[in-house]
């Protein structure tokens, strides 16, 4: 942490032949440049050690990638410092020159502390020298829906890295958006110790989808951050300290029924999308396929992929299209054609393809406007495709049955058009929905318009 005590165990070996006198000169610290003299003479395979103290400045860089500090433009990477550019790992964040004497000449070695450890299993482990904050602060949900003009309670998690800590938090508002209390003073008494703070947010009245922000200060300084460290073993570990978000949708959603089953496939947050959609969901196994497990369901949603990994949801499909029948809605979530196990996906013939739109901002024609799936119970226009992320969808069926409706059509540039991204079709008293739209991607993004033609698919009626 910044303005925190390093103790520093500083050790030589001389490697070479004995006929070479080297003479360990003294030790430079490149954060003050202050240096301190060692004046040793180095023996043959003796290692030579000096402790030392230091404090690690008060601006000394948080670690974090240098190429995401900012925001990045669609595809490139932002970086402030242009010479940084091609690095692969960020300079060490703090750095010793070591001086040596060899006969006449002066060697000046540049080495960064580590930390080494002995595994009986993976052997030496060397550890870089991580810089975090002091306190970490974090939004307990990274994502929150609000009706316009509508207050809620918005929950920040506060975490101390070192004893006896106190200061202020205060929430970064986009324009228009209100909290209460402005500031919460937090203690925190002991490494580790965890405090919830909750503020009262108030959304504008108009729609948008923004980013709340967070910081804590502490002795003068304000802190923003949450460490996240990813460890595998076949790469050094890495500790990411992105600036803490609150994806904040104000949003006029309506839906219809209040129970949805959710059948999971490769993994995604269609629970919590839901959730925050206002349905309450029970998630389903294959032994819930049957009439009584689906009993009291509104509709069914199946999880991307699902059909990928779960191959038996093949001798499932008779108990949902009776569902459909019944009058429920089933939305299927795309599949790729890499193991896709043989039959229809639907109640009626639909062939999956690689079919695909990249672009995020492509156009989207409204192939059927007048569909009930586009027209309630919110009404579907061009705008709700503005502001996607990443891509509009993948692996679209090419081919389908005359039963489907196709509602959008879109491409990517210089090609043609795709119509198969959401296909709809009437069973019954009820509707089946095969879509490769990439919800996926665009609900956890806080994407207002993909909420508006989700939460259609599932009230169709």
């Amino acid at each position: 942490m910044p303005g925190e005590t390093l103790k520093l165990k500083h050790t030589v070996i001389q490697r070479n032949p004995a006929e070479v006198v080297v003479k360990w000169l003294g030790i430079r610290y490149g954060a003050d440049n202050q240096r301190i003299s060692v004046d040793r003479m180095l023996s043959i395979n003796q290692n030579e050690t000096v402790n030392a103290t230091r404090t690690l400045p008060a601006d000394t860089a948080l670690t974090h990638p240098y190429w995401l500090e900012l925001p990045s433009t669609a595809g490139m990477a932002q970086v402030a410092d242009k010479s940084l550019v091609g690095q692969p790992e960020n300079e060490p964040a703090y750095v010793m020159t070591y001086e040596f004497a060899l006969g006449d000449q002066t060697l000046a070695l540049l080495v960064a502390p580590v930390q080494v450890t002995r595994d009986p299993v993976r052997g030496e482990l060397r550890d870089t020298l991580q810089v975090i904050p002091p306190v970490s602060v974090g939004f307990a949900d990274q994502l929150a829906r609000f009706a316009p003009g509508e207050t809620r309670e918005v929950k920040v998690n506060v975490i101390a890295a070192r004893a006896d800590l106190s200061g202020t938090l205060e929430l970064a508002l986009p324009t228009g958006w209100k909290a209460a209390p402005a500031a919460q003073e937090f203690m925190l008494a002991s490494i580790g110790e965890r405090v919830e703070a909750t503020f009262a947010v108030t959304a504008p009245v108009r729609a948008e989808s923004v980013s709340l922000g967070v910081h804590a200060t502490v002795g003068g300084r304000s802190f923003n951050r949450s460490p996240e460290v990813i460890a595998y073993d076949h790469i050094p570990v890495q500790l990411l300290q992105p600036p803490s978000k609150l994806t904040a949708m104000s949003l006029d959603l309506k839906i219809r029924g209040q129970r949805v089953g959710f059948l999971p496939g490769a993994g995604d947050t269609t629970v919590e999308t839901l959730t925050l959609m206002g349905y309450e969901v029970k998630v389903l196994s294959e032994s819930d396929l049957s009439p009584t497990g689906l009993a009291g369901l509104d509709a069914v949603v199946l999880g991307i992929r699902a059909y990928n990994t779960r191959p038996d949801l093949m001798n499932y499909r008779s108990a949902l299209w009776d569902f459909v029948k019944a009058g429920g809605n089933v939305v299927v979530q795309y599949n790729t054609t890499s193991q896709l196990p043989k039959g229809d996906l639907g109640p009626y013939p639909l062939r999956i393809s690689r079919d695909r739109v990249t672009d995020e901002n492509a156009k989207v024609t409204l192939l059927a406007p007048n569909h009930p799936a586009l027209l309630g119970p919110n009404r579907i226009t061009a705008t709700d495709f503005e502001g996607w992320v990443q891509e509009r969808g993948l692996y679209f069926p090419d081919q389908w049955d005359s039963a489907y409706t196709p509602l959008l059509g879109m491409a990517d540039p210089d090609e043609g058009q795709t119509r198969g991204s959401l296909l709809v079709a009437k069973l019954g008293e009820g509707y089946f929905v095969y879509t490769g739209l990439s919800l996926f991607r665009e609900l956890p993004a806080g994407v207002p318009g993909a909420y508006r033609l989700f939460a259609n698919l599932i009230s169709l009626e």
